[in-house]
């Protein structure tokens, strides 16, 4: 009943007020839209507005002269927004609806866009489509959160041809947010670079210039192209071009299409992230312990960006850490009962490598079968890969005990393109690298190796000696470069790459910096920095989306995984730390990055469960 009286009272006090505009009865300001003038009353204005109630109260002309000048809006707009102000009556139809909205919004009346709002959800809900989100995004570049719908929706359906055909009218703010997206559903990155250079095209006369209107605080530009020089839409295509995924373009989109267009060709931007990716294509030793933002797959990708464990659990399983969850997973590999529980697992261009026993193994999701070839090796020592070649290093303390010298061997086991040919040609000669200098020439083992282009860096170390030995070679070079005693502590160490330098760290937490010298094979040592405080025994440690992905034994951590406010500028912002599988291993293996088919990783997982099951 009280109800349906304050009901009843809202439609007469409305009434009365919609009879005092017509009649212009007590109208005590005027507002000009136009060339036409509205009589209306300043307390219901100021009450409905903020906008109006700031015009009014202010010490500003309007308020003196009680004529206020409404510019973007039409006649026909602002009558209607009058209607709705003093009768709380609007019939808002999708011709209207938009104009409305935004004149609401300028002028501040809340009530008014809400029911704006409630008009366009219902709108999205049933008609947006394919054939008109374009239209629907044009007119909503005011309203930044609505504007993120449209393109979320968009990013859902990115291979339509619509959205190629229609590419040009998109902002660059627009482009920006669709590209960098993680959920954009599209057949390759190829396709998402070739829509960024579209759109560049389409927009060499028009490019929008400024990311905001004059008269909006929208992140998202408008639909008024300001004119603009070449040399800054290139400078904007640089931009988009940054915010893909470039690294997983193909070799043949970037020298058949990016490297040959001329927008990029007159560009220094441009050009640099062109060789960036270029020299990136012929780094796969790189990309196990280093994978940027701009290499990390999409959701709707079919490959998959996921770190391994190096050497097989001691059920004989191989360990996943799920990238996106930072949760631990066992894969089954086929022939499991052929390999070895100290077999050191390696990935190199989309496969898995299995080192066990005499024998290498190779999984691949484009082979039915499992590819095996023997290898005339007895005890493999750390594998290494060197410019397309596998190879295994080790210290013999045998060869000249009475020199206390230990010799350090290095032997190549196979080229990979050579792994499908038949087996003699996977049997090469070991050669001998370094004689190092003992003092009673036993215990000398090789720890670590790394690679920085063709370099060779290997670390050698005694357990009773608190120290290592780090030894740099190349095929280059007749003779290499010995640094005894250059890391100050013989704490177990992990290595990392970062572009063309390579990074240690201790398991006491110091942090190294290892860079080429001016002639092969020098290297530059440099500490870095200090992670932690105290011995914590380590698996290893990866560069991945700006962060050093640090897997070990943080067992006192209640937490999965827990982030250290550490940064090393231009390599990684912080440090996170994950808790080793909780699987048991005859020896302590490392990780590498790798990518991978999900359809692959799916079949082993499900190979996983049914050994689980039996």
């Amino acid at each position: 009943m009280a109800a349906n009286m304050e009901l009843e009272s809202a439609r007469k006090i409305f009434g009365g007020q919609m009879a005092l505009r017509e009649e212009q009865t007590f109208c005590d300001v005027v507002v000009i839209v136009g060339d036409t003038e509205f009589p209306c009353h300043r307390v219901i204005l100021a009450a409905a507005s903020d906008y109006f109630k700031a015009a009014l109260t202010t010490d500003m002309k309007e308020a003196r002269e009680r004529r206020i000048l409404v510019e973007y809006v039409t006649k026909e707009t602002f009558s209607i927004l009058l209607t709705f102000i003093y009768s709380g009556k609007c019939d808002l139809t999708e011709e209207n609806l938009f104009d409305v909205w935004a004149a609401a919004d300028m002028l501040q009346i809340a009530f008014i866009t809400d029911q704006c709002l409630i008009r366009w959800e219902k709108i999205f809900e049933t008609k947006l489509s394919q054939h008109t989100c374009m239209e629907y995004l044009i007119k909503l570049r005011r309203f930044d959160q609505q504007v993120k719908k449209v393109l979320d929706y968009l990013s859902g359906r990115f291979t339509s041809h619509i959205i190629r055909v229609e590419c040009g009218l998109f902002t660059m703010q627009e482009v920006k947010y669709l590209v960098a997206k993680n959920e954009l559903q599209y057949w390759s990155e190829n396709d998402v670079v070739e829509f960024v250079l579209t759109w560049a095209v389409r927009n060499q006369e028009s490019i929008c210039q400024e990311p905001f209107d004059e008269d909006s605080n929208s992140e998202w530009g408008t639909d008024k192209n300001v004119s603009g020089s070449n040399s800054q839409l290139v400078h904007n295509l640089a931009d988009l071009l940054e915010c893909t995924r470039y690294l997983l373009i193909s070799p043949e989109c970037l020298y058949g299409t990016v490297a040959l267009h001329p927008l990029v060709r007159n560009n220094s931007r441009c050009l640099h992230l062109v060789d960036k990716i270029s020299w990136y294509h012929t780094q796969p030793t790189l990309q196990q312990s280093c994978c940027p933002p701009a290499a990390i797959h999409r959701e709707s990708s079919d490959m998959c960006n996921i770190l391994l464990m190096c050497q097989l659990s001691s059920k004989g399983q191989m360990m996943m850490l799920n990238l996106k969850n930072m949760e631990w997973k066992q894969l089954h590999l086929a022939q499991v009962d052929q390999l070895t529980t100290d077999a050191q697992v390696f990935c190199y261009k989309s496969k898995i490598y299995v080192l066990s026993r005499n024998s290498i193994f190779e999984y691949s999701a484009t082979l039915k079968y499992v590819k095996r070839v023997c290898l005339n090796i007895e005890d493999p020592g750390i594998v290494g890969v060197v410019n397309d070649s596998l190879h295994t290093y080790k210290c013999n303390n045998n060869i000249i005990v009475s020199d206390k010298t230990t010799a350090v061997l290095r032997h190549k086991l196979l080229d990979f393109p050579q792994i499908y040919f038949a087996e003699e040609y996977c049997k090469f000669k070991c050669k001998t690298l370094h004689k190092i200098s003992t003092e009673n020439g036993v215990g000398m083992s090789v720890r670590n190796v790394i690679s920085i282009g063709s370099t060779e860096i290997i670390f050698c170390g005694r357990d009773d000696v608190d120290n290592y030995t780090i030894l740099s070679t190349s095929e280059a070079c007749c003779s290499p470069q010995v640094y005894p005693n250059q890391l100050e502590s013989s704490s177990r160490l992990v290595t990392f790459r970062h572009d063309k330098q390579a990074f240690l760290l201790q398991e006491n937490g110091s942090l190294w910096r290892l860079q080429l010298g001016d002639k092969l094979p020098d290297v530059q040592i440099k500490r870095e920095s200090t992670l932690w405080d105290r011995e914590i025994s380590l698996n290893g440690a990866v560069l991945y989306n700006d962060e050093l992905v640090v897997v070990g034994d943080f067992q006192n951590q209640s937490e999965v995984c827990s982030v250290l406010d550490k940064s090393l500028p231009g390599v990684f912002k912080n440090v996170r730390k994950i808790k080793n599988c909780p699987f048991n291993y005859n020896s302590c293996p490392n990780i590498t990055l790798a990518v991978l088919p999900k359809t692959f990783l799916e079949q082993l997982q499900e190979d996983s469960q049914i050994c689980e099951q039996t």
